[in-house]
């Protein structure tokens, strides 16, 4: 592999809509999203990069650059979180 070659991975959580509205109550679908959230962003995205070092938030500071290229120390970096979504680079 080339040295700027970068591996991406995607999660998402579209298959499970059906469980989050499940329901037509409110107070049902904020709860079933709450779950997902905390299964995805806090549970299998963090013991995904648990081993690298990285802050989480990086890619807010600066979202047109991709610090894997920049800081060769990195071993994974956020690409996006939202809407049931995320990726790894």
């Amino acid at each position: 592999m080339n040295k700027d070659t970068i591996s991406a991975v995607a999660i998402d959580t579209a298959g499970i809509q059906r469980y989050v509205f499940a329901s037509n109550k409110l107070k049902e679908n904020i709860g079933a999203s709450y779950i997902i959230e905390e299964l995805l962003y806090k549970k299998l995205m963090l013991s995904c990069i648990k081993d690298a070092a990285i802050k989480l938030n990086a890619w807010e500071d600066q979202p047109d650059k991709i610090a894997l290229l920049a800081a060769r120390t990195r071993l994974a970096e956020v690409g996006y979180i939202g809407g049931g979504n995320c990726m790894l680079l």
